[in-house]
Protein backbone atom coordinates (compact mmCIF):
# COMPACT_ATOMS: atom_id res chain seq x y z
CA UNK A 1 0.00 0.00 0.00
CA UNK A 2 2.35 2.72 -1.27
CA UNK A 3 1.67 6.23 0.07
CA UNK A 4 1.53 8.99 -2.57
CA UNK A 5 4.58 11.27 -2.20
CA UNK A 6 2.47 14.37 -1.54
CA UNK A 7 0.75 12.67 1.37
CA UNK A 8 3.88 11.36 3.11
CA UNK A 9 4.43 14.47 5.31
CA UNK A 10 0.79 14.37 6.41
CA UNK A 11 0.92 10.64 6.98
CA UNK A 12 4.11 11.01 9.00
CA UNK A 13 2.47 13.68 11.15
CA UNK A 14 -0.56 11.48 11.74
CA UNK A 15 1.61 8.50 12.67
CA UNK A 16 3.55 10.71 15.05
CA UNK A 17 0.35 11.87 16.67
CA UNK A 18 -0.84 8.31 17.06
CA UNK A 19 2.46 6.97 18.35
CA UNK A 20 1.37 7.38 21.95
CA UNK A 21 -1.78 5.31 21.34
CA UNK A 22 -1.77 1.67 22.51
CA UNK A 23 -0.30 -0.63 19.84
CA UNK A 24 -2.74 -3.08 18.25
CA UNK A 25 -1.26 -6.51 18.93
CA UNK A 26 -0.69 -8.64 15.85
CA UNK A 27 -2.31 -12.07 15.74
CA UNK A 28 0.16 -14.91 15.37
CA UNK A 29 0.07 -16.56 11.93
CA UNK A 30 0.34 -20.36 12.16
CA UNK A 31 3.68 -21.57 10.82
CA UNK A 32 5.01 -18.07 10.14
CA UNK A 33 8.24 -17.22 11.97
CA UNK A 34 7.76 -14.04 14.02
CA UNK A 35 10.86 -11.85 13.66
CA UNK A 36 9.46 -8.63 15.08
CA UNK A 37 12.11 -8.54 17.83
CA UNK A 38 15.45 -7.28 16.54
CA UNK A 39 17.30 -10.16 18.22
CA UNK A 40 15.11 -12.76 16.50
CA UNK A 41 15.51 -11.04 13.13
CA UNK A 42 19.30 -10.93 13.46
CA UNK A 43 19.38 -14.56 14.56
CA UNK A 44 17.58 -15.91 11.47
CA UNK A 45 18.00 -13.47 8.59
CA UNK A 46 21.30 -13.29 6.74
CA UNK A 47 22.40 -16.62 8.18
CA UNK A 48 22.53 -20.13 6.67
CA UNK A 49 18.93 -20.20 5.40
CA UNK A 50 17.20 -17.75 3.04
CA UNK A 51 14.06 -15.97 4.20
CA UNK A 52 10.95 -14.37 2.80
CA UNK A 53 9.91 -11.66 5.25
CA UNK A 54 6.59 -9.84 5.30
CA UNK A 55 6.72 -6.39 6.87
CA UNK A 56 3.16 -5.63 7.97
CA UNK A 57 0.96 -3.60 10.29
CA UNK A 58 -1.93 -5.19 12.25
CA UNK A 59 -4.37 -2.44 11.19
CA UNK A 60 -3.57 -2.75 7.46
CA UNK A 61 -6.47 -4.13 5.40
CA UNK A 62 -4.24 -5.54 2.65
CA UNK A 63 -2.14 -7.28 5.32
CA UNK A 64 -5.25 -8.91 6.78
CA UNK A 65 -6.22 -10.22 3.34
CA UNK A 66 -2.74 -11.63 2.80
CA UNK A 67 -2.53 -13.26 6.26
CA UNK A 68 -4.31 -16.59 5.50
CA UNK A 69 -2.45 -16.93 2.18
CA UNK A 70 0.88 -16.25 3.88
CA UNK A 71 0.09 -18.85 6.56
CA UNK A 72 -0.64 -21.41 3.81
CA UNK A 73 2.64 -20.48 2.15
CA UNK A 74 4.48 -21.15 5.41
CA UNK A 75 2.87 -24.60 5.70
CA UNK A 76 4.10 -25.45 2.19
CA UNK A 77 7.75 -25.06 3.19
CA UNK A 78 9.83 -26.45 6.02
CA UNK A 79 9.93 -23.30 8.11
CA UNK A 80 9.64 -23.95 11.84
CA UNK A 81 9.39 -22.00 15.05
CA UNK A 82 13.00 -22.79 15.93
CA UNK A 83 14.06 -22.02 12.39
CA UNK A 84 17.60 -23.30 12.90
CA UNK A 85 17.56 -25.97 10.21
CA UNK A 86 14.84 -24.66 7.91
CA UNK A 87 15.57 -24.71 4.17
CA UNK A 88 13.74 -21.38 4.00
CA UNK A 89 12.12 -19.13 6.59
CA UNK A 90 8.65 -17.78 5.86
CA UNK A 91 8.68 -14.96 8.37
CA UNK A 92 7.00 -11.72 9.32
CA UNK A 93 7.82 -8.47 11.08
CA UNK A 94 5.23 -6.24 12.72
CA UNK A 95 6.79 -3.04 11.41
CA UNK A 96 4.27 -0.95 13.33
CA UNK A 97 5.55 -2.43 16.60
CA UNK A 98 9.20 -2.29 15.54
CA UNK A 99 9.40 0.84 13.38
CA UNK A 100 13.18 0.94 13.65
CA UNK A 101 13.39 -2.42 11.87
CA UNK A 102 10.99 -1.18 9.21
CA UNK A 103 13.08 1.95 8.69
CA UNK A 104 16.25 -0.15 8.52
CA UNK A 105 14.89 -1.85 5.38
CA UNK A 106 13.23 1.26 3.95
CA UNK A 107 9.65 0.02 4.39
CA UNK A 108 7.26 2.67 3.06
CA UNK A 109 4.02 0.70 2.69
CA UNK A 110 2.26 -2.41 3.99
CA UNK A 111 2.50 -5.21 3.33
CA UNK A 112 6.02 -5.26 1.86
CA UNK A 113 7.61 -8.65 1.19
CA UNK A 114 11.39 -8.94 0.92
CA UNK A 115 13.55 -11.91 -0.01
CA UNK A 116 16.81 -12.32 1.88
CA UNK A 117 19.26 -14.78 0.34
CA UNK A 118 21.30 -16.96 2.67
CA UNK A 119 24.14 -14.95 4.16
CA UNK A 120 22.76 -11.63 2.92
CA UNK A 121 20.90 -8.71 4.49
CA UNK A 122 20.29 -7.05 1.09
CA UNK A 123 16.53 -7.53 0.85
CA UNK A 124 15.04 -8.00 -2.64
CA UNK A 125 11.49 -6.65 -2.75
CA UNK A 126 8.89 -9.11 -4.07
CA UNK A 127 6.72 -7.37 -6.67
CA UNK A 128 4.70 -10.30 -8.02
CA UNK A 129 1.09 -11.32 -7.50
CA UNK A 130 0.08 -12.15 -3.93
CA UNK A 131 -1.91 -15.29 -4.62
CA UNK A 132 -0.71 -18.55 -3.09
CA UNK A 133 0.57 -20.15 -6.32
CA UNK A 134 2.62 -17.10 -7.33
CA UNK A 135 4.22 -16.89 -3.89
CA UNK A 136 4.91 -20.63 -3.81
CA UNK A 137 6.50 -20.47 -7.25
CA UNK A 138 8.67 -17.49 -6.27
CA UNK A 139 10.03 -19.21 -3.16
CA UNK A 140 10.44 -22.58 -4.93
CA UNK A 141 12.39 -20.91 -7.75
CA UNK A 142 14.64 -19.16 -5.25
CA UNK A 143 15.51 -22.30 -3.29
CA UNK A 144 15.33 -24.80 -6.16
CA UNK A 145 12.19 -26.32 -4.60
CA UNK A 146 14.38 -28.27 -2.13
CA UNK A 147 12.49 -27.05 0.91
CA UNK A 148 9.01 -27.40 -0.51
CA UNK A 149 6.88 -29.98 1.22
CA UNK A 150 4.91 -32.45 -0.81
CA UNK A 151 1.55 -30.90 -1.54
CA UNK A 152 -1.39 -31.28 -3.84
CA UNK A 153 -0.80 -28.99 -6.81
CA UNK A 154 -3.84 -27.44 -8.48
CA UNK A 155 -2.01 -27.19 -11.80
CA UNK A 156 -1.93 -30.02 -14.34
CA UNK A 157 0.89 -32.47 -13.59
CA UNK A 158 2.67 -34.78 -15.99
CA UNK A 159 0.78 -37.92 -16.96
CA UNK A 160 2.67 -40.95 -15.65
CA UNK A 161 3.11 -43.48 -18.43
CA UNK A 162 3.47 -47.23 -18.12
CA UNK A 163 3.29 -50.31 -20.32
CA UNK A 164 -0.43 -50.30 -19.58
CA UNK A 165 -1.26 -46.84 -20.97
CA UNK A 166 1.68 -45.81 -23.19
CA UNK A 167 0.09 -46.69 -26.56
CA UNK A 168 -3.29 -45.23 -25.58
CA UNK A 169 -1.82 -41.93 -24.41
CA UNK A 170 1.20 -41.35 -26.66
CA UNK A 171 -0.20 -42.77 -29.89
CA UNK A 172 -3.56 -41.04 -29.54
CA UNK A 173 -3.73 -39.37 -32.95
CA UNK A 174 -6.18 -36.67 -31.84
CA UNK A 175 -3.88 -34.83 -29.44
CA UNK A 176 -0.38 -33.44 -29.07
CA UNK A 177 1.01 -35.54 -26.24
CA UNK A 178 3.68 -33.12 -25.07
CA UNK A 179 0.99 -30.48 -24.57
CA UNK A 180 -0.36 -32.71 -21.81
CA UNK A 181 3.23 -33.52 -20.79
CA UNK A 182 3.87 -37.16 -19.91
CA UNK A 183 6.69 -39.04 -18.22
CA UNK A 184 7.97 -42.61 -18.57
CA UNK A 185 10.45 -44.30 -16.26
CA UNK A 186 12.51 -45.82 -19.06
CA UNK A 187 14.81 -47.54 -16.57
CA UNK A 188 11.94 -49.66 -15.28
CA UNK A 189 12.32 -53.27 -16.50
CA UNK A 190 8.72 -53.26 -17.75
CA UNK A 191 9.39 -50.16 -19.91
CA UNK A 192 12.78 -50.96 -21.44
CA UNK A 193 11.16 -52.01 -24.74
CA UNK A 194 9.96 -48.41 -25.22
CA UNK A 195 13.48 -47.13 -24.67
CA UNK A 196 14.75 -49.54 -27.30
CA UNK A 197 11.90 -48.76 -29.71
CA UNK A 198 12.54 -45.01 -29.59
CA UNK A 199 16.32 -45.14 -29.32
CA UNK A 200 16.62 -43.73 -25.80
CA UNK A 201 20.29 -43.76 -24.88
CA UNK A 202 20.46 -41.11 -22.14
CA UNK A 203 18.25 -39.44 -19.56
CA UNK A 204 16.28 -37.31 -19.62
CA UNK A 205 15.20 -37.57 -23.26
CA UNK A 206 12.21 -35.52 -24.42
CA UNK A 207 10.24 -36.64 -27.47
CA UNK A 208 7.43 -34.76 -29.17
CA UNK A 209 4.73 -36.84 -30.87
CA UNK A 210 2.97 -34.63 -33.46
CA UNK A 211 -0.72 -35.00 -34.10
CA UNK A 212 -1.38 -37.66 -36.73
CA UNK A 213 2.04 -39.27 -36.42
CA UNK A 214 3.53 -42.07 -34.34
CA UNK A 215 7.05 -40.96 -35.25
CA UNK A 216 8.45 -38.72 -32.49
CA UNK A 217 10.47 -35.56 -32.95
CA UNK A 218 13.39 -35.29 -30.47
CA UNK A 219 13.47 -32.10 -28.43
CA UNK A 220 17.02 -30.73 -28.58
CA UNK A 221 16.51 -27.25 -27.17
CA UNK A 222 17.42 -25.79 -23.80
CA UNK A 223 15.88 -27.33 -20.69
CA UNK A 224 14.60 -24.02 -19.35
CA UNK A 225 10.92 -23.29 -18.79
CA UNK A 226 11.00 -20.53 -21.40
CA UNK A 227 12.57 -22.74 -24.08
CA UNK A 228 10.17 -25.61 -23.46
CA UNK A 229 7.19 -23.24 -23.53
CA UNK A 230 8.34 -21.73 -26.82
CA UNK A 231 8.67 -25.22 -28.28
CA UNK A 232 5.17 -26.20 -27.14
CA UNK A 233 3.62 -22.95 -28.30
CA UNK A 234 5.22 -23.31 -31.74
CA UNK A 235 4.27 -26.94 -32.19
CA UNK A 236 0.89 -27.04 -30.48
CA UNK A 237 -0.48 -23.58 -31.32
CA UNK A 238 -0.83 -22.74 -27.63
CA UNK A 239 -0.16 -19.34 -26.07
CA UNK A 240 1.27 -20.02 -22.62
CA UNK A 241 3.66 -17.85 -20.63
CA UNK A 242 6.07 -18.90 -17.92
CA UNK A 243 3.98 -19.75 -14.87
CA UNK A 244 1.13 -21.20 -16.91
CA UNK A 245 -0.95 -18.13 -17.70
CA UNK A 246 -2.06 -17.30 -21.23
CA UNK A 247 -0.27 -14.66 -23.27
CA UNK A 248 -1.90 -11.54 -24.72
CA UNK A 249 -2.44 -13.32 -28.05
CA UNK A 250 -4.49 -16.22 -26.71
CA UNK A 251 -7.96 -16.28 -28.25
CA UNK A 252 -7.04 -13.77 -30.94
CA UNK A 253 -7.40 -14.41 -34.69
CA UNK A 254 -5.65 -12.08 -37.17
CA UNK A 255 -8.48 -12.12 -39.73
CA UNK A 256 -11.07 -11.35 -37.07
CA UNK A 257 -8.81 -8.74 -35.45
CA UNK A 258 -8.90 -6.90 -38.78
CA UNK A 259 -12.70 -7.04 -38.88
CA UNK A 260 -12.91 -5.99 -35.20
CA UNK A 261 -10.81 -2.88 -35.93
CA UNK A 262 -12.92 -2.05 -38.99
CA UNK A 263 -16.12 -2.47 -36.98
CA UNK A 264 -14.96 -0.40 -34.01
CA UNK A 265 -13.73 2.41 -36.25
CA UNK A 266 -16.81 2.40 -38.47
CA UNK A 267 -18.00 5.93 -39.16
CA UNK A 268 -21.71 5.05 -39.00
CA UNK A 269 -24.12 2.21 -38.24
CA UNK A 270 -24.38 1.13 -41.87
CA UNK A 271 -20.62 0.63 -42.05
CA UNK A 272 -20.69 -1.41 -38.86
CA UNK A 273 -23.62 -3.48 -40.05
CA UNK A 274 -21.69 -4.31 -43.23
CA UNK A 275 -18.64 -5.42 -41.25
CA UNK A 276 -20.83 -7.47 -38.89
CA UNK A 277 -22.40 -9.27 -41.86
CA UNK A 278 -18.95 -10.00 -43.28
CA UNK A 279 -17.77 -11.28 -39.90
CA UNK A 280 -20.73 -13.63 -39.49
CA UNK A 281 -20.18 -14.98 -42.99
CA UNK A 282 -16.48 -15.55 -42.28
CA UNK A 283 -17.19 -17.27 -38.93
CA UNK A 284 -19.77 -19.56 -40.57
CA UNK A 285 -17.26 -20.61 -43.26
CA UNK A 286 -14.51 -21.06 -40.70
CA UNK A 287 -16.66 -23.41 -38.60
CA UNK A 288 -16.96 -25.74 -41.60
CA UNK A 289 -13.20 -25.84 -42.21
CA UNK A 290 -11.27 -29.07 -41.68
CA UNK A 291 -9.02 -27.10 -39.31
CA UNK A 292 -11.93 -25.91 -37.18
CA UNK A 293 -11.79 -26.74 -33.49
CA UNK A 294 -14.18 -26.13 -30.60
CA UNK A 295 -11.80 -23.54 -29.15
CA UNK A 296 -11.45 -21.65 -32.45
CA UNK A 297 -15.21 -21.63 -33.02
CA UNK A 298 -15.84 -20.33 -29.50
CA UNK A 299 -13.30 -17.53 -29.96
CA UNK A 300 -14.77 -16.57 -33.35
CA UNK A 301 -18.30 -16.43 -31.94
CA UNK A 302 -17.09 -14.09 -29.19
CA UNK A 303 -15.97 -11.54 -31.81
CA UNK A 304 -19.52 -11.58 -33.17
CA UNK A 305 -21.00 -11.28 -29.68
CA UNK A 306 -18.88 -8.20 -28.95
CA UNK A 307 -20.01 -6.56 -32.20
CA UNK A 308 -23.68 -7.24 -31.36
CA UNK A 309 -23.17 -5.78 -27.87
CA UNK A 310 -21.47 -2.66 -29.25
CA UNK A 311 -24.46 -1.94 -31.46
CA UNK A 312 -26.60 -1.94 -28.30
CA UNK A 313 -24.10 -0.27 -25.92
CA UNK A 314 -21.26 1.85 -27.38
CA UNK A 315 -19.32 1.67 -24.07
CA UNK A 316 -19.49 -2.12 -23.91
CA UNK A 317 -15.79 -2.81 -24.65
CA UNK A 318 -14.55 -0.39 -22.02
CA UNK A 319 -16.96 -1.59 -19.33
CA UNK A 320 -16.48 -5.29 -20.03
CA UNK A 321 -12.69 -4.96 -20.12
CA UNK A 322 -12.72 -3.30 -16.68
CA UNK A 323 -15.01 -6.03 -15.32
CA UNK A 324 -12.79 -8.85 -16.57
CA UNK A 325 -9.61 -7.13 -15.36
CA UNK A 326 -11.15 -6.71 -11.90
CA UNK A 327 -12.06 -10.41 -11.70
CA UNK A 328 -8.59 -11.50 -12.81
CA UNK A 329 -6.93 -9.05 -10.39
CA UNK A 330 -8.92 -10.39 -7.43
CA UNK A 331 -7.86 -13.91 -8.37
CA UNK A 332 -4.19 -12.89 -8.71
CA UNK A 333 -4.28 -11.14 -5.31
CA UNK A 334 -5.90 -14.15 -3.64
CA UNK A 335 -9.06 -12.22 -2.75
CA UNK A 336 -11.14 -14.58 -4.90
CA UNK A 337 -10.43 -18.01 -6.35
CA UNK A 338 -11.16 -18.93 -9.96
CA UNK A 339 -10.68 -22.32 -11.57
CA UNK A 340 -7.80 -22.44 -14.06
CA UNK A 341 -10.23 -22.98 -16.93
CA UNK A 342 -12.17 -19.87 -15.88
CA UNK A 343 -8.97 -17.78 -15.73
CA UNK A 344 -8.16 -18.93 -19.28
CA UNK A 345 -11.67 -18.09 -20.48
CA UNK A 346 -11.62 -14.58 -19.01
CA UNK A 347 -8.11 -13.95 -20.35
CA UNK A 348 -9.11 -14.96 -23.89
CA UNK A 349 -12.13 -12.67 -23.76
CA UNK A 350 -10.06 -9.76 -22.48
CA UNK A 351 -7.58 -10.33 -25.30
CA UNK A 352 -10.33 -10.28 -27.94
CA UNK A 353 -11.75 -7.06 -26.49
CA UNK A 354 -8.32 -5.47 -26.96
CA UNK A 355 -8.72 -5.83 -30.74
CA UNK A 356 -11.69 -3.44 -30.61
CA UNK A 357 -9.80 -0.14 -30.35
CA UNK A 358 -9.36 3.17 -32.11
CA UNK A 359 -6.92 3.13 -35.03
CA UNK A 360 -5.21 5.84 -37.06
CA UNK A 361 -6.58 6.70 -40.50
CA UNK A 362 -3.39 5.38 -42.11
CA UNK A 363 -3.74 2.04 -40.33
CA UNK A 364 -7.41 1.77 -41.30
CA UNK A 365 -6.51 2.34 -44.95
CA UNK A 366 -4.02 -0.51 -44.76
CA UNK A 367 -6.70 -2.75 -43.27
CA UNK A 368 -9.07 -1.90 -46.11
CA UNK A 369 -6.37 -2.72 -48.65
CA UNK A 370 -5.62 -6.02 -46.92
CA UNK A 371 -9.34 -6.83 -47.04
CA UNK A 372 -9.53 -6.11 -50.77
CA UNK A 373 -6.54 -8.36 -51.50
CA UNK A 374 -8.07 -11.12 -49.42
CA UNK A 375 -11.35 -10.95 -51.36
CA UNK A 376 -9.45 -11.00 -54.66
CA UNK A 377 -7.57 -14.12 -53.57
CA UNK A 378 -10.82 -15.81 -52.61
Amino acid sequence: MQLPSLLIPLAAALLGALSCAPHVAAKAQPGVLDLTKEADFNKHVGKDSPALVEFFAPWCGHCKKLAPIYAQLASSFSSSASGSSAAVHIASVDADANRALGARFDIKGYPTLKWFAAGSLAGEEYRGARDLESLRRFVADKIGAKGEKKRQDTRTVAVQLSNGNFDKVVLDQTKHRLCVVAQLDADNALHKTYGQQYGISSYPTILFFPKGSSTPKPYTGARSEEALLNFLNDNCQTFRKAGGLLSEMAGRMPSLDRLAALFFNGAHDDARASVLAETKEYVARMSQSVNATEAKNAAAKYYVRVMDKLLETPEYVEKETKRLEALLAKHAEGVAHLAATKVDELTRKKNVLASFRKMSQEYMERLHEAGKKRHEEL
